[in-house]
């Protein structure tokens, strides 16, 4: 089962580098179309599956170090308040990682660069726009959720089980083309 969780998460992760990567294509160059930008996209599989294993290893380390902190805090007696400190501090930094590294599959993709130098342009952009991102962020969060529940709502009214499903996955569908396309505008619209 955990296999199956893990592979099912890098396919996640992978796909949203995928999308970012096809948006960066289609921003870069207009005049491909839609499916000139998947194509782009595709011919960079590599570093799609690449940068999406790099992401999915800080997830997992984010995760490890959070559940260090607790299981410590409840086996360590006295030591509760030192082990909380760092549970906190661990989720300050991994909002801060998220914050950084949701832009480096565009830059990745963008600068044409090996992904550590990918990485390095990355904390670059984002040094001098922390603020700005974590506020988009929160804007996109929200925004998703609020049409996630107007979509849930509607789809609760449909009683037709094969019908309602579809429009879940297309309603997710577009969700999430919002949120890519609005981090990669981001992106382009920081770079002028």
């Amino acid at each position: 089962e955990l296999l199956v969780v893990a592979f099912l998460s890098i396919l996640w992760i992978a796909g949203f580098v995928g999308v970012l990567f096809a948006y960066s294509a289609a921003k870069k160059n207009p005049s491909i179309g839609a499916i000139g930008a998947v194509m782009a996209a595709l011919s960079k599989a590599g570093k799609i599956i690449g940068t999406s294993f790099f992401m999915w290893v800080l997830v997992l380390l984010f995760l490890f170090g959070l559940s260090s902190a607790i299981l410590l805090s409840v086996f360590m007696q006295g030591l509760e308040i030192v082990f909380m400190i760092a549970f906190a501090m661990i989720l300050i930094a991994g909002a801060i990682a998220y914050l950084k590294i949701i832009f480096l599959p565009i830059i990745f993709f963008d600068s044409e660069k090996k992904i550590v130098q990918a990485i390095k342009l990355t904390d670059e952009f984002t040094k001098k726009r922390l603020i700005g991102i974590f506020i988009l962020v929160f804007v996109l969060a929200v925004l998703s959720r609020l049409l996630g529940e107007a979509a849930s709502t509607v789809l609760d009214l449909i009683e037709i089980e094969p019908v309602a499903i579809p429009l879940m996955l297309v309603a997710a569908s577009i969700i999430s083309a919002f949120t890519s396309l609005s981090i990669v505008n981001y992106y382009y619209l920081a770079q002028r």
